[in-house]
């Protein structure tokens, strides 16, 4: 009995630990800690962030030559691992999450809130029922969420990492038809310029 009492208080006592967690990368955006990366594979990690039940089928589509970025990887696997997780509770039949990756150049010309440059460039769709119109200009904030025994954090903590590292995270979607992130990250220059 005081086995699984204690059992029982250690549990909450590590999601007090993972709610806390989340909580200071919302509040603060959890400072990363930077070094020059390929996505590559990090990204080809992806296929394993997704359960076995549903039948999920992760789809890769990475350019050969993506451009690095600088970056906190273990922040990006979290972006990555909650857009994934999202994409999967979107699909409870089971479906298929495209993930896609590359190069992309960001001008004044396409009115984006972030600076012009070189970007990597990641989208995730699933092909589940999409987000209700009025629910697209919420799903950013903190514990806003559609889904029962949630917390509504994980697409505001991947809204706060995205934005702490200069970057931009923003929602395509069709209702009854998908929903796509699309992720920027600034791109690393290389010696050529």
């Amino acid at each position: 009995m005081l086995e699984e009492g204690l059992a029982v208080a250690e549990k909450a006592g590590l999601r007090a630990k993972e709610l806390t967690h989340l909580l200071i990368t919302v509040a603060k955006g959890g400072y990363p800690v930077r070094k020059v990366t390929d996505l590559k594979p990090l990204l080809q990690e992806a296929p394993g962030l997704a359960p076995g039940e549903p039948p999920i089928d992760v789809r890769l589509n990475i350019d050969p030559d993506l451009w690095q970025v600088e970056v906190d990887e273990g922040q990006i696997r979290q972006v990555l691992r909650h857009l994934v997780q999202n994409a999967v509770e979107a699909m409870p039949g089971g479906g298929a999450i495209d993930i896609q990756a590359g190069n992309a150049i960001v001008e004044a010309a396409d009115r984006l809130p972030i600076r012009e440059g070189r970007y990597v460039k990641i989208c995730v769709r699933d092909h589940g029922h999409g987000i209700r119109e009025e629910h697209l200009s919420k799903i950013f904030d903190p514990y806003f969420t559609t889904k029962e025994a949630r917390r509504g954090l994980g697409l505001a903590v991947s809204y706060a990492i995205v934005r702490n590292h200069e970057g931009l995270i923003h929602v395509e979607s069709r209702e009854g038809h998908f929903a796509a992130f699309h992720v920027l990250l600034p791109a690393v220059l290389d010696e050529k310029g």
